[in-house]
């Protein structure tokens, strides 16, 4: 059996060798990334997996934020060049997570009956590193706690993402939210989730709604109802230079005492606990 998984990233430096390492040491056979006009390290990080045969790179140079259209060109390369089993569509703050497996690999392999599997995302609380010395720690070290009730800055409910098997005509659409081109669909809504980190640092969020909200803007083949979330928050950056979503979402120590007080919260170790197995360097068993 063949997995391969395909990412779509900009500027994702800080999380993208945790994401890679993760994946390839859950069974993961290959993974396919395109990089859309980084700025950062993380064309280098994709090319340390590359030159190990794990890997491909895309580069993709339009600043239009066009995804469906990226991922779907990944999605059949998958199917045509790497003959996969099963395509799975991730972005670089999203581990994939079994329930009741040892890993994705055994996951995958029982659900010959499936052709498209959706798996839901969980947010993690975004806390601020108050430990002393210059080095912050990573964020699979802090952020081991996970929301309840996951919703977006708008205040709506987490749409899951989805993994599928392979086909020539397969069109991912926008946000990995969904595949169509799947002949005779039959999909699993359970055994899969999805551990989230989209807020792991004031600079890294403020710099993701800066570049993508630019890009959104700049496509005028996409209706305004996508990327509403990253549109207005984009909005609100250029009006007053900063996120109120950053303000009430980024918390101290006592914040998340209230937190786990209140239920809002629970403790979730496993992926602290997987990627420290990874450390150090973060290289996974067999690379």
């Amino acid at each position: 059996m063949v997995l391969v998984m395909t990412l779509l990233v900009r500027d994702e430096e800080e999380i993208l060798e945790a994401n890679m390492c993760y994946h390839l040491d859950q069974g993961i056979d290959h993974i396919i990334v395109t990089d859309n006009l980084s700025s950062d390290r993380s064309r280098e990080i994709i090319q340390s997996f590359v030159s190990q045969g794990v890997a491909t790179y895309l580069f993709e140079d339009s600043d239009t934020h066009s995804q469906s259209r990226w991922v779907t060109r990944m999605a059949r390369m998958a199917c045509e060049t790497f003959h996969a089993d099963w395509v799975v569509h991730s972005d670089a703050d999203e581990f994939w997570m079994p329930v009741g497996h040892q890993n994705l690999a055994t996951f995958f392999s029982q659900c010959q009956e499936w052709n498209i599997i959706e798996a839901r995302r969980h947010d993690f609380v975004c806390v601020q590193d108050e430990t002393a010395g210059d080095l912050p720690r990573p964020f699979w070290e802090r952020m081991t706690y996970r929301k309840t009730v996951s919703l977006n800055p708008l205040g709506n409910p987490l749409p899951p993402k989805v993994a599928h098997r392979p086909s020539e005509k397969a069109v991912v659409a926008d946000g990995n939210h969904a595949v169509s081109g799947i002949e005779k669909p039959r999909k699993l809504k359970e055994g899969l989730e999805i551990l989230h980190f989209p807020l792991r640092s004031r600079a890294q969020y403020t710099n993701k709604i800066r570049v993508g909200g630019r890009a959104l803007m700049n496509n005028a083949e996409l209706p305004l109802n996508v990327g509403a979330t990253w549109r207005k928050q984009y909005e609100e950056l250029q009006k007053t230079g900063s996120l109120s979503f950053l303000e009430s979402s980024i918390v101290n120590s006592e914040d998340l005492k209230t937190l786990i007080f209140s239920g809002a919260v629970v403790e979730d170790t496993r992926l602290k606990s997987a990627l420290r197995e990874l450390s150090p360097g973060l290289t996974p068993t067999g690379i």
